[in-house]
């Protein structure tokens, strides 16, 4: 008894016409073999057979590659598409970048690139809420706060004051 091997994905499989070729095969080479043998005959008396012969199959090879090349489902044209659209129309980099959401915001791109931004309210001069209050005193002045690291206190009446 024969078997017969039948593929699990029948969407996959092609109709084959002629010579074993499929329909866009077929629609692919047929013009192009026309238009080289044309190509030939028309030059092999002026340009020699070697040349004749060299220019029927520069014409010939893309029109082949059109219709006979196949990578993973995808004809030429896609796989030509694709490969345009990731290199021409797509941005390049594309850096992993997270939200830190216990430290101080990362700067914006349009900060990074120096573009003048609008300033919050409390980040303008002398209106910050965290820093105290300037309080004349018999002293002097108090200094703002000063960040605890900078070994600078805070709150020291400055001399001379």
């Amino acid at each position: 008894m024969a078997f017969v091997s039948v593929p699990r994905d029948l969407s996959r499989v092609k109709n084959k016409i002629a010579f074993n070729l499929t329909r866009r095969q077929i629609l692919c080479i047929l013009p192009t073999a026309l238009l080289g043998l044309g190509v030939y005959f028309l030059t092999r008396d002026t340009v020699g057979v070697t040349n004749a012969a060299t220019f029927m199959v520069l014409i010939m090879v893309p029109g082949f590659l059109f219709g006979l090349y196949e990578r993973d489902g995808l004809t030429l044209e896609q796989v030509l598409r694709h490969r345009f659209r990731v290199r021409y129309r797509r941005p390049g980099a594309r850096p992993y970048v997270t939200r830190n959401t216990y430290g101080s915001p990362a700067p914006s791109p349009e900060e990074r690139r120096g573009s003048p931004l609008e300033v919050p309210a409390f980040r303008q001069k002398g209106t910050d809420p965290f820093s105290p209050a300037k309080k004349p005193g018999p002293g002097g002045d108090l200094r703002p706060a000063v960040h605890s690291l900078s070994g600078d206190g805070a709150g020291r009446r400055m001399p001379g004051g």
